[in-house]
């Protein structure tokens, strides 16, 4: 998860808007609901800091949650931007925090 924490994190950064409150040079995400990653921009064909497309498209399905395809309707939230990183704990890392409830601000419309 550091790599794709580490590149969602800069693609957010240089999307931040003038509004965004806190400095440029924050260690976080001021406006991670405004952050829209371009998750192609992460493949490549071998290297250490990118993904093949198989992996991309996994990071993409966990972005977006679960959807129910016959009448378009989220069912389960998908992952916050800006949080692959949420939590330090080697056994543990990542996303870890979310797995459970979290506040509807982070479910999207289906499509």
């Amino acid at each position: 998860m550091p790599t794709v924490a580490k590149a969602i994190f800069k693609q957010c950064k240089a999307q931040r808007a003038s509004n965004a409150g806190g400095l440029a040079s924050d260690a976080f995400l001021n406006e991670p609901l405004s952050c829209k990653p371009d998750l192609q921009a992460l493949v490549c064909e071998d290297g250490e800091d990118c993904f093949t497309q198989a992996e991309v498209d996994a990071l993409a399905k966990m972005y977006d949650g679960v959807c129910n395809p016959q009448a378009a309707e989220r069912i389960y939230y998908g992952w916050p931007v800006g949080s692959e990183n949420a939590i330090k704990v080697e056994s543990k890392p990542g996303w870890v925090l979310y797995i459970g409830p979290i506040s509807a601000t982070f479910i999207s419309p289906c499509g």
